[in-house]
């Protein structure tokens, strides 16, 4: 008999539960009774107003099957949904599918589509709006991550079967990204000449306007369907829209971030963790913290070409640069240092996490001689968005010049930066990444060697993630992540330095926002005292 699951699914393993708290939701009132509304409360959920948030870099495409930054999914999120949603604590909740069965041979689920949910256009989303979907997404650059899927077929207007070429631990959880894997109408695909610059969703928020380097704007959806019956909680459950519109504003310079908030010109940002306390300190300004996160910064090898394809040089790198000093310069030292994409707050986190090189330059010195090094310039490439990339990046050049390596960084908009790190044509650089609520995205889909763009390639670290992959037991693939870690730590194709604690600066009348570890942020159920 096929096993059925609805408010929680089973999933391979539910990592760190979060006890955050979540906003309360309200109705909005039916139109004709708006003439006369009675005042809320001054902490009751109210409709109105306009939020702008500070983003440290603009968006990089609006089509959620194509856009691979992270920034760009912090809008998409809000304009599009997938069938399946997590919660605080990675466990896997309802979304546009109310509940699904899996078949006794482990292969084939069978999703069914909650009824009356409209997309921006007006039109409801059946069946095959979700077999378009994800189809569509294997055929993409995120295809890699449900590779899993087989086939997709409609059995019924609100009812789909997904079958895998194999059972598999990472499916759900991979469908349940906050990297949304949306459902889009293909209408609005073909329309808009094969490819999505006007997102429409199912979302509570709809597209409006992106203007480059300016600002992208959402407005309420009044159609949306509700999110679901259950509390809010990660990116499932009750969503309401309370506000107007929202502003995403792009603002590469900290200085301005901070700036704009005091000016009241913003009511939302990250903010350097070294402005907490004057920001609090000033009328009308408040700031909350999310803990450790599970993003990472890291060093990435170019593998293919030039002098980082010599094993000794990148562990030179690994010995030379001091990761605390960069974890320092980027917020004042709050978060940890790290040796792999698995947050020591994990439950995928062991030991041999925990280990890897720890400045050391005598050790950099040695493995120096060893190398085949000659003196050319190690290239680094960086942006400034992001202020844990340039740091990171400036600070790396001075350990490699310390052991008489020449380097210099390269500064690139964001956009050409990830055109740089996909091309796998570089020496070295600077990036980062959001969390993966698995392994699997990070340890198949960026480091196998059939996906991998580094040129990253090691028979036995690709039997390790496909076997990993395609187990659903969580010991035998925690066992497997922790073989494959080993194998990182000696070939180093990256190198992970530290895992950030981050800071959001609010202005006092924002409410109902929950900063949430995982560090991606929901603007639905937060609301604006007084309204503006």
């Amino acid at each position: 008999m096929p096993r059925r699951f609805s408010a929680v699914a089973a999933v391979t393993a539910v990592l760190l539960v979060l006890a955050l708290a979540v906003v309360a939701c309200g109705q909005r009132p039916p139109q004709d009774q708006a003439a006369t509304p009675q005042e809320p409360a001054a902490d009751e959920p109210r409709f109105g107003g306009r939020l702008r948030i500070a983003m440290s870099v603009d968006v990089v495409g609006l089509d959620p099957h194509v856009a691979l930054a992270w920034q760009s999914h912090e809008v998409l999120r809000h304009v599009f949904e997938g069938l399946l949603t997590v919660d605080e604590g990675f466990g896997i909740t309802p979304g546009l599918a109310r509940e699904w069965s899996l078949s006794d041979d482990g292969k084939t689920y069978t999703f069914h589509l909650q009824e009356g949910v409209k997309f921006h256009n007006g039109r409801e989303m059946t069946a095959e709006d979700v077999k378009y979907s994800l189809e569509r997404f294997l055929n993409g650059p995120r295809g890699a991550e449900l590779a899993i899927i087989d086939k997709v077929e409609v059995t019924g207007p609100l009812t789909v079967d997904v079958t895998l070429k194999n059972p598999s631990g990472t499916f759900l959880i991979g469908l349940a990204s906050p990297y949304t894997v949306a459902v889009v109408p293909k209408e609005e695909v073909d329309a808009q000449g094969g490819q999505l610059t006007k997102p429409v969703g199912t979302g509570p928020y709809q597209f409006v306007e992106w203007v480059p380097d300016s600002q992208v704007v959402l407005r309420r959806f009044d159609g949306y369907w509700g999110g679901g019956d259950g509390p809010p909680s990660g990116t499932g459950g009750k969503k309401v829209a309370y506000l107007d519109e929202l502003v995403f504003v792009p603002i590469t310079e900290e200085a301005a971030v901070v700036a704009a908030l005091e000016a009241g010109d913003i009511d939302i940002a990250f903010i350097p963790i070294r402005e907490a306390e004057r920001l609090e300190a000033l009328p009308g300004i408040t700031s909350a913290s999310t803990g450790p996160s599970y993003e990472f910064w890291n060093f990435w090898f170019g593998l293919k070409t030039g002098p980082m394809t010599d094993k000794h040089l990148r562990k030179a790198f690994a010995y030379a640069i001091d990761r605390q000093e960069m974890l320092e310069a980027t917020n004042g030292g709050f978060g940890v240092v790290g040796n792999s994409p698995i947050n020591p707050q994990s439950a995928w986190y062991s030991d041999v996490h925990a280990q890897g090189p720890t400045q050391d330059l005598d050790k950099a010195r040695e493995h120096l001689a060893q190398s085949s090094y000659n003196g050319e310039t190690v290239r680094i490439l960086t942006t400034k968005g992001y202020v844990a990339m340039d740091k990171s990046a400036v600070l790396a050049q001075a350990a490699l010049e310390a052991i008489g390596v020449k380097a210099e960084v390269v500064y690139l908009e964001w956009g050409a930066l990830i055109d740089a790190f996909k091309s796998g044509d570089y020496h070295l650089i600077s990036y980062g990444y959001g969390t993966f609520i698995d392994p699997d995205p990070m340890y198949y889909n960026r480091l196998h060697s059939s996906t991998t763009w580094s040129g990253f390639n090691n028979p036995e670290y690709d039997r390790l993630v496909e076997q990993a992959r395609n187990s659903s037991d969580f010991s035998e693939r925690k066992r497997l992540y922790e073989e494959a870690q080993k194998i990182l730590m000696e070939e180093l194709p990256l190198l992970v330095t530290f895992h950030e604690e981050y800071y959001y600066g609010m202005r006092e009348n924002v409410r109902g926002f929950v900063p949430w570890p995982a560090v991606f942020t929901r603007y639905w159920n937060v609301w604006l005292a007084g309204g503006r």
